[in-house]
């Protein structure tokens, strides 16, 4: 009978059923619903999922999304999601459907390093959300999240989405998207532990787990739907524009059919070079967040493109226990008591190498020649991680908060300016940018504030619902801020 209650689960959770979402009966006296049957059997224990399986077929592209661990976790109602939702400061319409939570790891490609051609795989962690009362034809949506810090235990997967913390726009973004009924992957990307360092904001890294993350799905779900959505905050608001630009070349299961970017860190990364450039005078003691993510992108990206160790050649020898005790310390952006970046240092040249200083640090600031071998490596690597926006892609969504201290309105002119500039290359370019601003969003609420419209611009992206109303557009007649190389 167990068997046969399973199966009839995931026939209605996975799409088989025509009829329009409804708010489910009141299930607080009964017994959680067992799982819906998977294509793999998701027997693994929790904290195996970080855990590397022995054995696994020498990599190459064939195993992209391959799963290699599963686990179910545990049943979500909808009035235990809406209840956890109105904590974190939701206000919007009741959510009617409920979700099991499974944790998930898969393979996915690296990038080549430095100098080299071959591919190294890495892998990523996740979960899959799968509904209890779907919408009937709607698209798989991919959830990529904000900055986490770069430690191992920062990867978004092992937090616990009902334990309400004030101000975490992940679990409430997360929430509301698998509430509203859709089935919901939400990868880690690529690195957190299993040996190796995430790629924090190198635009090709993330997109690869990203597209990844729609072919494990496909390993899993039975009768996966053929429409995909990426949907991102912040970092993961890069993370989505990035996957939306290698879509093509990379590839992926399924076809993309939208993507919304919500305050994406879509800005040139020439601003990492500017932030330790003592001529921009920025300090611990009131840039602490800047320069914490100053750290991560360099970091990162050295051990990614130069291999382990590469993430502290440009700090000094002195510093660099320190540095990397800070790092793997911390878990932005609620740093736990105690870890102090201004323990570093008054500034970023108490920490980093002068050389290293020197040869870059103009190159943001644009007082820089720019033309020395570290200088012509990292700026290469800066332009990468702003990939052009594919001009024949589908729409994208782009949300903004007119209180985000993070990318005020005016600096995230620079973004649209510099998409704009991109699409421009193209003759006739067929991608539409849709711009909407919230006035009274925070960095840190954007995506839970406006998580509604988010999935009214799904459903009609999908074809099963209208169009939502129309936003608030993003103001006209800003000038970028400050302009660094790149926009």
């Amino acid at each position: 009978m167990r068997i046969l209650r399973t199966l009839s689960w995931a026939l209605l959770v996975l799409g088989c059923s025509n009829s329009p979402a409804t708010s489910p009966p009141d299930m607080a006296m009964l017994p959680p619903p067992p799982p819906p049957a998977l294509l793999q059997a998701c027997t693994d224990a929790i904290a195996d999922v970080y855990t590397l399986p022995a054995g696994l077929p020498a990599y190459d592209s064939t195993h992209r999304g391959d799963v290699i661990r599963c686990a179910y976790d545990k049943y979500l109602s909808a009035a235990e999601i809406n209840k956890q939702m109105s904590a974190y400061g939701y206000t919007g319409a009741t959510l009617p459907s409920g979700a099991w939570l499974f944790r998930i790891a898969y393979r996915t490609e690296r990038i080549a390093a430095a100098g080299g051609t071959a591919v190294p795989e890495g892998t990523s962690s996740g979960i899959l959300l799968v509904p209890d009362h779907p919408r009937a034809g709607g698209p798989l949506v991919v959830f990529a999240h904000a900055s986490v810090g770069i430690a191992p235990p920062c990867a978004p997967s092992q937090l616990d989405l009902v334990a309400a913390v004030a101000g975490d726009d992940h679990r409430g973004a997360v929430l509301g998207l698998a509430g509203y009924g859709w089935l919901l992957m939400v990868p880690d990307y690529a690195g957190f532990g299993y040996g190796d360092a995430p790629g924090w904001s190198l635009a090709e890294d993330e997109a690869h787990g990203v597209l990844d993350s729609t072919r494990a799905a496909k390993q899993l779900v039975p009768a996966l739907p053929s429409q995909v959505v990426f949907v991102g905050h912040s970092q993961g608001g890069h993370a989505a524009l990035s996957a939306q630009s290698y879509a093509k070349s990379y590839g992926m299961q399924g076809e993309l059919i939208g993507v919304a970017a919500y305050a994406p860190l879509w800005l040139s990364a020439y601003a990492w070079a500017g932030i330790i450039d003592p001529l921009a005078m920025f300090k611990t003691s009131d840039s602490g967040y800047a320069i914490m993510y100053t750290l991560d992108y360099f970091y990162s990206h050295g051990e990614v493109y130069d291999g382990p160790g590469g993430g502290l050649a440009m700090i000094q020898p002195a510093k660099r226990d320190a540095v990397r005790s800070f790092l793997m310390g911390q878990c932005s952006p609620n740093p736990p008591p105690g870890v102090d970046i201004s323990t570093l240092g008054a500034a970023p040249s108490d920490f980093f190498e002068p050389s290293f200083i020197s040869s870059i640090g103009g190159c943001g600031t644009g007082f820089g020649s720019c033309d020395d071998a570290t200088a012509m490596t990292w700026t290469a690597r800066f332009v990468a991680d702003r990939p052009h926006i594919d001009p024949s892609g589908p729409p994208v969504l782009i949300f903004d908060g007119g209180k985000d201290s993070n990318f005020p309105p005016a600096r995230a002119q620079c973004m649209f300016d510099k998409i704009a500039a991109d699409l421009a290359l193209t003759p006739s370019p067929t991608t539409t940018i849709r711009t909407c601003f919230d006035a009274d969003a925070q960095h840190f609420d954007i995506m839970r504030r406006d998580v509604d419209y988010a999935n009214q611009w799904i459903a009609a992206r999908a074809g099963i619902g209208p169009e939502p109303m129309a936003c608030a557009p993003f103001p006209t007649g800003l000038t970028c801020q400050t302009p660094p190389p790149n926009l």
